[in-house]
């Protein structure tokens, strides 16, 4: 998530100007870091709500990194005229996002009412609509990234 809003941003103009950019290789010393934690042992997949939790907390920072520098630009982007509205872009980011959020908490009420297999079950169906919509919201934000750029270009 967070490289690719690296990657949205890297051509700069007006409106991302004053977003916060991290390089790519620090996106991939990120990802470095947390396979050698997965190849190390350390989500063993012996301790199920352990390991969920490291996974999940793990997503903090690049969730966070995304979402505010998403709305950092829309809002910037609202006081361009050229373009066409995106009608609830922002709440649709924010929903598809966190969306996934309540799983921590929710896992030892899921494990309480429900065996193991059930609530991998649950959880991994609620982890592929989740990022079904990530996907498509990164994909209307490249979109309009694009947009704005070709708008940008012509009238130069």
């Amino acid at each position: 998530m967070g490289s690719n809003m690296s990657i949205l941003l890297r051509n700069e103009d007006a409106l991302t100007r004053n977003i916060p950019r991290l390089p790519q290789h620090f996106w991939y010393t990120y990802g470095i870091i947390l396979t050698a934690i997965d190849a190390l042992g350390y989500l063993s997949l012996k301790r199920p709500a352990c390991d969920i939790f490291i996974a999940g907390t793990m997503q903090t920072f690049p969730t966070i990194y995304f979402t505010l520098n998403t709305a950092l630009y829309l809002r910037q982007e609202e006081s361009v005229p050229t373009l066409p509205k995106v009608m609830n872009m922002l709440p649709a980011i924010l929903f598809a996002f966190y969306i996934n959020a309540p799983l921590l908490p929710l896992y030892p009420v899921f494990s309480h009412f429900m065996d193991l297999p059930a609530v991998n079950t649950l959880l991994h169906t609620w982890l592929a609509v989740a990022w079904s919509f990530q996907a498509n919201c990164v994909k209307d934000l490249q979109t309009l990234i694009t947009m704005r750029a070709m708008d940008g270009s012509k009238r130069s």
